[in-house]
C-alpha cells in the first residue's frame, strides 16, 4: 500500500502541475505569436502574395481573424481541443492532426536514434576516462565534453554538412530520400545518420560528465575496495559495483535533457530538411499559424513532462531514499 501511494503521489503531483504549466505556455504562446513582426496573410499566400490584389488579401485577413485579439484565438482553440479538434494549419492547408500524423513519426525517429547513440557514446567514453582518474584520456574526455557543451547544435549540423556531406560526399546532406528515389529504409538510415549525430552530440557533453563524475564516485566506495581486495576482476567491479550506482542519475540526466533535444530537433531538422515537426514548427512560427504553434508547444511539453515523470519514478524504484522521503 505504502509503494501505491508514492507513485500515486509522484504521478498526482507531476499530472497537475504539468498540467496547469501547459496551459499557461499555451496562453503564452498566442500571446507571442500575436506581438510577432510576420505577416500571416503574405504567409499563407506564399508566392501568390506578390499578385494578390487588395481585395483577396482582406478576404484572407477576415479568415484567419488577424484582427482577433489573441485570447479569443486561444479560446477558440482550447475549446476545441477536448474534442479532439486541434485547429487548422493556415500554412499546411490541412488540419493540425493530420500535420502531426504525417511528421511526428519522424521526430521521434530523429530524438530517439540520437537519445539511442548519445547514451552508448558518453558511457564507452566515460568508462574509458575513469579507467585512470585524472590521467591523459580522462583529461582529453573532459576537455572535449566541455567544448562540445558550449557549442549550438545548428553549428555542429552546419559542420557535418561542410565537412561529410559537400566535402567527402559521404552522407547526403538533407531530406528524408533523394530526388526521384522510393521511401526505403535504406534511403532514410543515409539521410538520418547524419541529424542524428548532430543532435546526439548536442546531447553527448553533459551525459559523458555526468556519468563520469557517478563512474569515479562508485570505484572510491568501500564496496569496490571490499571487492578489489577480494580479487575480484575489473570487469566485475565495473559491471556489478559501479555501472548499477551510476544509472540512476544518468536517468535523471537524460530526462533533465529533454528539453535541450527537442529544442535542437528543431535546429536540427531546419538545417538538414528533415520532415519532422520541427521543420512545421519553424513554419508555423513564420506564418503565426496559431493552432500549430500550440498544439506542438502541449506535445513537446507533453514529452518533457513524461521524461521527469519517468525519471522519478526510476528514481523511486531504485533508490529506496526516495521511498522513504515521499511516505
Amino acid at each position: 500500500m505504502a509503494g501505491s501511494r508514492g507513485v500515486g503521489a509522484i504521478i498526482g503531483r507531476r499530472v497537475v502541475g504539468g498540467a496547469i504549466t501547459l496551459l499557461a505556455v499555451t496562453a503564452l504562446v498566442f500571446l507571442l505569436a500575436s506581438a510577432a513582426p510576420f505577416d500571416p496573410v503574405s504567409a499563407y499566400l506564399g508566392a501568390a502574395d506578390e499578385w494578390a490584389d487588395a481585395a483577396t488579401r482582406d478576404r484572407i485577413h477576415t479568415l484567419l481573424g488577424v484582427d482577433r485579439p489573441w485570447w479569443q484565438h486561444w479560446w477558440a482553440w482550447l475549446s476545441a481541443t477536448p474534442g479532439g479538434d486541434l485547429g487548422w494549419s493556415a500554412v499546411y492547408r490541412q488540419p493540425v492532426t493530420d500535420v502531426l500524423a504525417a511528421r511526428l513519426p519522424w521526430t521521434v525517429l530523429l530524438g530517439a536514434s540520437s537519445l539511442v547513440l548519445a547514451v552508448v557514446v558518453a558511457s564507452g567514453l566515460a568508462v574509458v576516462a575513469v579507467r585512470r582518474p585524472y590521467g591523459i584520456v580522462d583529461r582529453a574526455v573532459t576537455t572535449l565534453a566541455t567544448v562540445l557543451a558550449g557549442t549550438p547544435a545548428f553549428l555542429v549540423a552546419l559542420g557535418l554538412i561542410a565537412v561529410v556531406a559537400v566535402g567527402w560526399r559521404a552522407l547526403p546532406a538533407g531530406g528524408l530520400v533523394e530526388p526521384g528515389e522510393a521511401l526505403t529504409a535504406g534511403q532514410v538510415l543515409r539521410h538520418l545518420l547524419l541529424p542524428s549525430i548532430a543532435l546526439a552530440v548536442s546531447l553527448l557533453p553533459w551525459l559523458v560528465l555526468h556519468l563520469r563524475e557517478s563512474l569515479v564516485v562508485g570505484y572510491a566506495s568501500a564496496a569496490v575496495s571490499g571487492a578489489r581486495a577480494r580479487g575480484v576482476s575489473e570487469r566485475v567491479v565495473l559491471t556489478v559495483h559501479v555501472l548499477p550506482t551510476a544509472v540512476m542519475p544518468m536517468v535523471t540526466v537524460v530526462a533533465a535533457r529533454l528539453p535541450e533535444l527537442i529544442t535542437g530537433a528543431v535546429l536540427v531538422e531546419a538545417v538538414f530538411g528533415w520532415p519532422g515537426v520541427g521543420q512545421a514548427l519553424v513554419a508555423a512560427a513564420t506564418a503565426v499559424d496559431y493552432p500549430m504553434l500550440a498544439t506542438i508547444t502541449v506535445v513537446a511539453g507533453l514529452v518533457v513532462i513524461g521524461g521527469n515523470l519517468a525519471a522519478d519514478l526510476t528514481q523511486w524504484r531504485l533508490d529506496p531514499r526516495t521511498r522513504r522521503a515521499i511516505r
